[in-house]
């Protein structure tokens, strides 16, 4: 089991014992410490963390309230068993905000930023090239983090990192990147560019950015299906 996540001077320690106890149960599970279905007892969460109940209990109710953590009768909290349908339905709800995001972040994008985009995508294209899928993600993220940056919504940027970070746990047990759609995905990155250049309307922009997501989520949750196919007929044929 990997060690657990800590926060770190420097890295904006929270004061709050609350929000302390929140963000150091909120890494564990992203880091899979602690694991989908595991039960999650209080004094023991508080004797790790070195604090009383209280701000445990907060935490919890937090987490539960955000979709990390799930209440069972009898039993208690425990880490959320995401299943399929969830994540489906987490990653429309991202393509929405997304979509909303970038559309208010394309006045605000100014040349450089352009520029900076088109290196990421090209960045994407080499990636894809030499097979290496973790340096594509990381280029893809680089990418729209970007644009978020010039969202002057700062509330609508966090939703949007929250369900990101609920997304990538899940995906580590769900659904591993979908290589086949990296030629797709980059010729959608350009032409939100040339979008984005030809300052086109607020409407146009969210509604290709919101289309992109979703397209990604379509071809994953195909290659999920074929995947369940697959095991189907090797059990069968068992």
């Amino acid at each position: 089991m990997s060690s657990p996540a800590t926060i770190r001077p420097g890295d904006d320690t929270p004061t709050n014992k609350h929000e302390l106890a929140y963000r150091l149960i909120r890494e564990r599970i992203e880091a899979a410490v602690y694991q989908p279905g595991q039960r999650l007892v209080i004094d023991a969460l508080a004797r790790d963390l070195n604090m009383s109940q209280v701000p445990i209990r907060e935490a919890i109710r937090r987490l539960q309230a955000e979709g990390w953590i799930t209440y069972r009768h009898n039993s208690g909290p425990e880490v959320a068993n995401i299943g399929v349908e969830q994540w489906q339905a987490t990653m429309e709800v991202l393509a929405v905000l997304e979509g909303y995001a970038t559309a208010l972040a394309a006045p605000n994008l100014g040349a450089e930023d352009l520029r900076v985009l088109g290196q990421h995508a090209a960045a994407m294209q080499h990636a894809m090239e030499q097979f290496d899928l973790l340096r594509f993600s990381d280029s893809n993220r680089a990418f729209h983090s970007l644009i978020y940056a010039r969202c002057p919504n700062p509330v609508l940027v966090e939703r949007i990192s929250e369900t990101q970070a609920q997304l990538d746990a899940m995906r580590g047990t769900l659904f591993p990147s979908v290589p086949q759609r990296g030629a797709e995905s980059i010729a959608e990155h350009l032409q939100l560019i040339s979008l984005l250049e030809e300052h086109a309307s607020c409407e146009e922009v969210e509604a290709y950015a919101r289309a992109h997501k979703l397209h990604f989520l379509l071809a994953a949750v195909r290659q999920f299906e074929q995947w369940a196919l697959a095991r189907q007929s090797r059990m069968s044929a068992a």
